[in-house]
């Protein structure tokens, strides 16, 4: 070999090592033509003993520090042998670090693909890709197109599993999934958390101590959307089932205490208990059977309901009512003692007598809290039997006659039932 040929081998295997990232240059001697093909085969081995690395480029300019591209291969392969005992002694096979003094727009490690992925990580016992921030989001994704922006699935696990450790006695609130709607155009098809299943549960809400799930929102002037919508499949099935604690989970027809099904129906074993007007579109019913917007079956036909009115009055009231019986002209009615334990006896009643024969006339006198007289007129002595009626103020009550207030919504149901 001449001195001619041993310079220009050295270069070359340097070229060759730069462009791969692997080896170190300054460990190889100069090679004999007969050996120049192994060394710039795909596989190059270079090893050193150092604290430092093995192969360092610096580029004082625009440039990259090093390149590796491969026709068909991966262009850079980098490992790591260390076995790490805590995330504080973990190394990496590849690391990138962005080391510029300003900007917000460099990164550690960027990844590209046209047809690919842009930057796939992948393990067998531990996270496929970790991602860490202290000041900013942790892993922001962006789709530009039409794709979503975060797809996550799993075999045998949650597809997605997030949590907060927000101390919310000391800051605000914040949330394990918090999804939001950011369009402007003032469509409504969008929402800001979607959840479907083909044969579970499209979503569960619960909470160990506080409530399960809070709803905010509804129409604001001159709108009549409500805070929680509920769509049920066809097929007039139950629209809404409670089931008390420790019943089943979850809550189905058979072990439900409370129901609306999907015609409207009302059925419950318990309670309802409501601040406002309800309105009730179909039957309401206790222990299954009904006791408003009832109907006798027509042609064998079960299920029928009525529209049902409801009065409405200036003042809070209540009212009771029966029958009794004229004795030579007078007749003295008691209170139902149930009756009057829920009236304000200090502020009086009122009773409207309708006879059931003829008479003078009758009037109502010496009204107490525990009942009334009814008289004949002209001192009459007839022995006819009357109904009454008693209307008055409830215990407790102190709201003013036709308070007014102030509202932004007015239900198109509730105009027409008023109107």
């Amino acid at each position: 070999m001449t001195k001619l040929a041993v310079p220009r081998l050295f270069f070359g295997f340097l070229f060759a090592l730069a462009a791969i990232g692997v080896g170190s240059a300054t460990h190889l001697s100069a090679r004999a033509a007969t050996e120049y093909s192994q060394l710039v085969a795909p596989f190059v081995s270079a090893t050193c003993s150092s604290t430092g690395p093995c192969l360092q480029e610096t580029n004082t300019n625009s440039g990259a520090g090093i390149k590796g591209v491969s026709s068909k291969g991966d262009g850079t392969i980098g490992q790591t042998k260390f076995k790490s005992t805590s995330q504080n002694n973990g190394t990496a096979g590849v690391f990138g670090l962005d080391s510029s003094s300003s900007g917000a727009f460099d990164s550690g490690v960027l990844g590209t693909s046209t047809n690919g992925t842009g930057v796939r990580g992948t393990s067998v016992n531990g996270s496929g890709v970790t991602a860490i921030s202290v000041n900013q989001s942790a892993l922001f994704a962006q789709n530009t197109g039409l794709a979503d922006g975060i797809q996550a699935i799993s075999a045998g696990n949650d597809g997605t599993n997030s949590s907060t450790l927000n101390n919310s006695s000391i800051f605000s609130g914040r949330s394990g999934v918090w999804g939001h709607d950011d369009s402007r155009d003032g469509g409504r098809l969008n929402v800001g958390v979607a959840g479907s299943s083909t044969n579970g549960i499209g979503m569960s809400a619960s909470s160990a101590s506080y409530v399960g799930a809070n709803i905010l929102g509804g129409g604001t002037v001159d709108q009549d959307f409500p805070a929680l919508s509920v769509v049920g499949n066809s097929g007039g099935h139950a629209l809404i089932t409670a089931c008390a604690s420790g019943s089943v989970n979850p809550c189905d027809s058979f072990h439900a205490r409370f129901i609306i099904d999907g015609v409207g129906d009302i059925v419950t074993h318990a309670s309802i208990d409501a601040d406002g007007n309800v309105d009730i579109l179909g039957q309401y019913q206790v222990n299954g059977n009904c006791v408003a917007g009832c109907m006798r079956p027509h042609g064998g036909a079960p299920g029928r309901a009525v529209k049902r009115y409801v009065a409405t009055s200036t003042v809070p009231s209540a009212e009771d009512y029966g029958e009794a019986q004229l004795v030579d002209g007078q007749a003295h009615v008691s209170l139902s003692p149930d009756f009057a334990n829920v009236i304000d006896k200090h502020a009086g009643y009122l009773v409207f007598i309708t006879p059931e024969g003829d008479t003078n006339g009758v009037y109502v006198t010496q009204k107490t809290a525990n009942g009334f007289v009814v008289r004949e007129n002209h001192n009459g002595h007839s022995d006819v039997a009357f109904e009454y009626r008693i209307v008055a103020k409830p215990y407790g009550e102190v709201d003013p006659r036709l308070p007014s207030v102030q509202t932004g919504l007015v239900p198109a149901r509730a105009r027409r039932l008023s109107d």
